[in-house]
């Protein structure tokens, strides 16, 4: 929020509560002892946020790329930006986020140190950026803020608080992903710059932040990961307009800069405001030679309230005031402001508005067909489990399966009949009591994640699989190659040279045949499907075919391959189904894919990883037999990889396996229609089998011509082109 606080007057809210909602009357009361000294204040806790793009991880609303209005957002250096390849969609320029998620989504790598941060808050990261694909270059991003009115400040009196969190890294991420210098060294150098423009002039430097240990900008790992940076702005005595530009620099796989509660203003001032629900935190900044009369009352007050009890501490050029209201706790999200009324050393009364957003106490996850609500307790908050826990989706009562304790949490977990569609937003409001006797209720917004709908021309009748099993083809390499999807699939066509794996067991075509995928590099039980493991799940490992391969005079390699399996999977019903990949190191699946047909993206990770799950969902509107092609590959150490699917239960079963709920698995398929028959072959054509006259069209309704020459059967290459046939009788 960007709160411009209006000279000599005070911000009064009465709320007033009217069927059920909410309703802050805005009153201006001239106050002529105060004076503003805070100008700008952005918490990023007004923006709207939506559900994340690529980042698996769930939490409902909890990210947006558009920012504040009037800040521009300038990601033109990004690698790969206006493509489909620019690295993850959530952190390619700087990004507005819900903290405890950024922490969740990235496995937290001390993201939670930043506890200066709250809510909502302004991010650039690397580290998560670069799990996406995008070419060779490094990441330059940047984000300016509105143009802030001056006024008539005298030169050199404006300040800038924000708290910061700043982790860093340089100099060793390189080739294939990352340019390198003459000499084939790493130029990756995280660096953090903000520049100030006075009345549209110049911009000058205010601070760097540079990972480089041999410059004398540099700041090092640990040290400054939650920080608050307090800055003299040099503002010139002529200056009346201010714009900040944060810059996020010459980043490859690295870290991260965070930032919130960015404040200018004439110290003293107000500059951040905390809650977790049961008590508020108030920093006062000093600076500049300026300061707090500590002599003096201060007094806080929340929207038209009196003054509340409150405690005070210093903390270095901070000020800090607290306020504790247990045992009763804020209304979960609810937007509050805080009067802060202080004295200056130099005789001033200060009167600042601070507005806040009290914190949910409920999240919520939800797959297409499952919702559960989550309710957390903390020290200041226990729920009283001898009263009702009621939940409403969509304006309906709704019964959970089941409510359990998890931990310090409620888990109350319902599942749908009918699946979400995909990317649909709900509504879920969650009642419960606290052991203190109060009632809370908190309102939810939750997106279902976008998954796809497999086309029904993809599809050939139930029963049309024949041959039960899987093409698989290995390709491996001597030299390394790096461990990204576009290098395998290069790897695949023989650009990178020539496989050096064993063909043992190859059929003429150069593939094996498989029943299903449950591969070790060499057979030792790993993943969830392995001979070590209990029921359905005890599934010997088996060796990936074709490897070790020989490389020199006998000696046997596990790396640098890359494999494809190719099949044709039968769906019994329509429906949205759970699929995963649990594999190391990467991998892309594809339904579809055959020459001149659609390929639909399912899943993939692209890059390396220890072994781990890939989850994600397709749905089904016409049973029957649809293409598939999986793409694995491995660069060194421990590798494997398996493909299958889950129920709601989380109950997992191979594709091609022998699991009750495994889906059918087959090398090829044959499309009939009447007494006419059409056969893919391994390399994509179609053996057409017909009596009469074969005529073919580009549309299912004409004009059909016939196919000069044709005799029953015949071979046709579909490549490139949408055909239709059908068989007449004789002229």
């Amino acid at each position: 929020m960007t709160f411009v606080h209006p000279p000599h007057h005070s911000l009064c809210l009465r709320q007033f509560r009217v069927l059920g909602a909410v309703v802050f009357l805005v009153v201006f009361v001239l106050v002529p002892s105060s004076k503003a000294q805070r100008i700008f204040f952005e918490t990023f806790d007004s923006l709207p946020l939506g559900a994340p793009v690529r980042e698996t991880e769930p939490g409902g609303l909890v990210w947006t790329d558009i920012a504040p209005p009037d800040w521009t957002l300038d990601d033109s250096q990004v690698p790969g930006i206006g493509t489909d390849k620019f690295g993850m969609p959530e952190w390619a320029g700087w990004s507005f986020a819900n903290k405890d998620w950024w922490i969740r989504s990235s496995g937290d790598q001390k993201r939670s140190e930043f506890r200066h941060g709250q809510g909502t808050i302004l991010i650039s990261d690397s580290d998560e950026w670069e799990d996406g694909p995008h070419p060779v270059g490094l990441l330059n991003q940047f984000i300016t803020t509105p143009e802030i009115p001056l006024g008539t400040a005298s030169s050199n009196t404006l300040l800038l608080v924000m708290d910061s969190s700043w982790r860093p890294e340089a100099f060793d991420d390189g080739l294939p992903g990352f340019p390198v210098d003459a000499d084939g060294f790493p130029t990756n150098n995280q660096t953090a710059v903000l520049w100030a423009s006075y009345n549209g002039g110049d911009p000058v430097q205010i601070m760097k932040f540079s990972s480089d240990p041999d410059s004398p900008d540099f700041h090092a790992d640990g040290r400054f990961i939650n920080e608050i940076l307090s800055l003299p702005l040099r503002n010139p005595a002529d200056a009346t307009r201010l714009q900040l530009r944060f810059g996020f620099l010459t980043a490859a796989n690295d870290w991260w800069w965070a930032l919130d509660n960015i404040t200018i203003g004439f110290p003293p001032f107000a500059s951040a405001i905390t809650n977790n629900g049961s008590s508020l935190g108030i920093r006062i900044s000093e600076g500049l030679g300026k300061g707090i009369d500590t002599a003096k009352p201060i007094r806080v007050r929340i929207n038209d309230q009196r003054d509340i009890p409150i405690a005070r501490s210093r903390r270095g050029s901070s000020l800090w005031i607290t306020h504790n209201r247990f045992p009763e706790v804020f209304p979960p999200r609810s937007n509050y402001v805080a009067f802060v009324e202080f004295a200056t050393l130099d005789g001033r009364v200060i009167e600042e508005p601070l507005p806040f957003t009290t914190p949910g106490y409920v999240s919520v996850f939800s797959t297409p067909s499952t919702v559960l609500a989550v309710i957390t307790e903390t020290s200041w908050m226990k729920i009283d489990e001898s009263k009702e826990v009621t939940l409403v989706l969509n304006g309906r009562p709704i019964q959970p399966r089941s409510l359990n304790r998890s931990g310090g949490s409620i888990l109350a977990d319902y599942r749908r009949s009918q699946p979400f569609f995909s990317g649909s937003s709900h509504r879920l409001r969650v009642r419960f009591f606290t052991t203190s006797g109060q009632l809370m209720e908190e309102n939810l917004v939750f997106t279902v994640q976008e998954f796809p709908t497999l086309p029904p021309e993809l599809a050939t009748s139930i029963g049309s699989g024949t041959d039960p099993g899987m093409r698989w083809r290995t390709h491996q390499l001597i030299e390394p190659r790096g461990g990204t999807v576009v290098e395998a699939e290069n790897q695949l066509t023989g650009a990178l040279g020539v496989s050096i794996h064993n063909p043992s067991g190859q059929t003429d075509d150069g593939s094996f045949i498989v029943p299903s995928v449950n591969f070790d590099q060499t057979g030792s039980p790993a993943g969830h499907f392995r001979a070590t493991a209990q029921g359905p799940l005890e599934q010997p490992d088996r060796p990936v075919p074709g490897i070790p391969g020989t490389v020199r005079e006998g000696i046997l390699s596990n790396d640098y391959f890359a494999t494809e399996c190719l099949t044709y999977v039968e769906f019994p019903a329509a429906g949205v189904y759970w699929m995963g990949v649990h594999c190391d190191d990467g991998f892309e699946l594809v339904a579809g894919g055959e020459p001149g047909g659609p390929s639909i993206d399912l899943g993939s990770f692209n890059g390396e990883r220890s072994a781990a799950d890939s989850l994600f969902y397709l749905r089904i509107i016409k049973p029957g037999v649809y293409p598939f092609r999986l793409l694995w590959y491995e660069t060194t150490g421990a590798s494997s990889i398996e493909w299958f699917t889950l129920d709601l239960e989380g109950n997992r079963a191979l594709v091609g396996g022998s699991q009750p709920d495994s889906l059918r698995a087959y090398i090829s398929r044959v499309f009939r229609t009447g007494l006419h028959a059409f056969e893919l072959t391994p390399d994509g054509q179609i053996t057409v089998t017909f009596t009469g006259r074969l005529s073919v069209s580009d549309s299912l309704k004409g004009p059909f011509v016939p196919v000069e020459g044709a005799v029953s059967p015949t071979l046709i290459d579909p490549r490139g082109r949408r055909m239709f046939f059908r068989a007449d009788a004789d002229p």
